[in-house]
């Protein structure tokens, strides 16, 4: 990716504002500079690359006290080393020829008392060789500021400065477990755009704010042309470059995405969804959490069927994509909490009742709360042949209100009643007619009674009774409005449970009938020209399964 750096109208670093030159030129009057160290009580190495426009005079590296010396210096077209302590010989040796404006490359490697110096010139090996400098080692005095091109009167109290070189150092180098500095840290010459100073500053962060300054005067020739782009090095990290809110530049890039925690099955005919959570992962490792900025492909809402969605995101650039599986699911029904049954309808629920079954009903047998609704009533009845037995929800037509349950044949007929209130009533019971011909209400045991012939059955209605008598079938006593919370039959062929529903395909209200949490068996609905009223809808996209 190309960047135009003419469209950054403002750069702004935070703490370093520190531009990288090519190199820092010293005009061999008053400039020099001091590293941390050269020399130290243990392995220090030194590596810088320098050239001189003057061959003829000027120290490269230089360190003097009254106790002793040691000299890198140009001297009539050579480079020499010396080094000197009262006490022991002179150590002075040539080290090459001199080319002016020549790039030259010199490491020091001090592993105390020994010195290793290595000069190179385009990867030539122009001198080898070491020589002991015996004084730090055995008056233990630690770190030795040896000035770069000027030499130190003072050693490690910094003293006064001379024999100034003109030339021009290009990089540094400094490591060794007497520096504190990893392997290899290099410097590189840089301009502080806002103090004006030059000088030479490592990207290792403990000594980023700690620069190799240059001393004496400081000019527009100190410094060499501005390494480009130069927003490559401040060393604090430029991470993002932008014009106002567009961004034109950053470092890290795209990787992936992932997708977590979504929903695989959505209803058919309602509007796509993505209700997980979208990680998008970087190049330096970082995550963030993208979902609001990632789109999804792939899906028809308006047909079911099972769909590859896509979710793509588009960061710098760079899209990524990821995939998931999506069910689109048709729901016939619509679950109700409630339905009503009006006085003039009434539910076939083509339930068999014989002589063993339990009847659960959820019912209010009143939901408008007046008195007009008290009078003779089967909310719930299942009748044999012959009226030989039968059992029913039963209401007295006294203004009472008695609510009686009818089981058994003609006068010996079990009745339980209950007190009927004109007010809003809502009643859970249970009716079980077990084998022994003993009926439990809620159960309480309440009696044995006679039963017909074990051919004989009966069709269970809600809201009605369904008389069969030598072959004449008569529907009646659905005069009362009633409300309907819950259904459940069980006989010897299993468990009948019947959910209150809407059916999506023509919205008609009914009860639907599923045998033994199998599939639904029957949809049940009024018998009559009058529909059943729906209640409120908990779940608009229900599944019995």
């Amino acid at each position: 990716m190309s960047i135009n750096f003419n469209q950054v109208t403002k750069v702004e670093i935070p703490k370093y504002p520190y531009q990288q030159v090519e190199y820092l030129n010293f005009n061999g009057t008053d400039n020099y500079m001091y590293p941390k160290l050269l020399f130290g009580d243990i392995a220090i190495i030194t590596e810088f690359e320098f050239s001189l426009s003057n061959i003829n005079s000027g120290c490269i590296v230089g360190l003097e006290q009254l106790e002793g010396y040691l000299r890198i210096y140009a001297d009539s077209g050579k480079l020499y080393i010396k080094s000197y302590e009262i006490g022991n010989e002179l150590y002075y040796e040539t080290m090459c020829t001199l080319t002016k404006d020549a790039k030259y490359k010199l490491r020091i490697e001090d592993t105390n008392p020994t010195v290793y110096l290595t000069l190179t010139q385009n990867e030539t090996t122009l001198f080898s060789g070491s020589f002991h400098y015996y004084y730090r080692g055995e008056h233990q005095y630690g770190q030795e500021k040896a000035y770069l091109m000027a030499r130190n009167l003072g050693g490690e109290s910094l003293g006064t400065a001379d024999q100034f070189a003109t030339g021009k150092i290009y990089s540094f180098k400094q490591w060794g477990s007497g520096s504190g500095y990893p392997n290899n840290t290099q410097f590189v010459p840089i301009i502080n755009t806002s103090t004006g100073d030059v000088g030479l500053v490592t990207n290792y962060s403990t000594y980023v704010e700690t620069p190799y300054l240059m001393n004496g005067t400081i000019t527009s020739s100190s410094i060499g042309n501005a390494v480009v782009p130069t927003i490559q090095f401040p060393l604090v990290e430029v991470t993002q470059i932008q014009r106002e809110s567009t961004i034109l530049w950053r470092n890290k890039r795209l990787v992936s995405i992932a997708l977590s925690g979504q929903s695989t099955t959505l209803p058919q005919d309602t509007t796509f969804t993505f209700d997980g959570v979208v990680t998008a992962t970087y190049s330096d490792g970082t995550t963030a959490n993208v979902t609001s900025s990632t789109t999804f492909s792939g899906y028809n809402m308006s047909t079911a069927g099972t769909y590859t969605v896509t979710a793509s995101y588009t960061d710098w650039g760079i899209t990524k994509t990821a995939t998931y599986q999506l069910t689109v699911k048709y729901y016939p029904y619509r679950l109700l909490d409630y339905i009503d049954i009006p006085s003039d309808a009434y539910v076939n629920l083509n339930e068999q009742g014989n002589n063993s079954c339990k009847i659960k009903l959820d019912i209010n047998f009143n939901p408008d709360g007046t008195s007009s609704q008290v009078g003779s009533q089967n909310m719930f009845g299942a009748i044999y042949y012959n009226g030989s037995i039968y059992y029913r929800y039963h209401f007295t037509t006294t203004s009472n209100g008695l609510i009686q349950v009818w089981f058994g044949t003609g006068n010996s007929a079990y009745k339980d009643s209950g007190i009927y209130s004109n007010n809003n009533s809502r009643h859970t019971f249970e009716l079980n007619y077990v084998s022994n011909n003993t009926l439990y209400v809620d159960d309480v045991n309440k009696g044995t009674y006679s039963t017909p012939a074990s051919t004989n059955t009966g069709v269970m209605y809600l809201g009605a009774r369904r008389f069969n008598n030598n072959g004449t079938v008569t529907i009646n006593n659905y005069t009362r409005k009633i409300r309907v919370y819950g259904l459940e039959a069980i006989n010897a062929y299993g468990t009948s449970i019947f959910y209150l529903v809407q059916r999506k395909s023509d919205n008609k209200i009914g009860l639907l009938k599923v045998f033994n949490d199998g599939e639904a068996t029957r949809f049940c609905e009024s018998e009559t020209a009058t529909d059943l009223i729906a209640g409120n809808v908990i779940n608009d996209n229900w599944d019995y399964q």
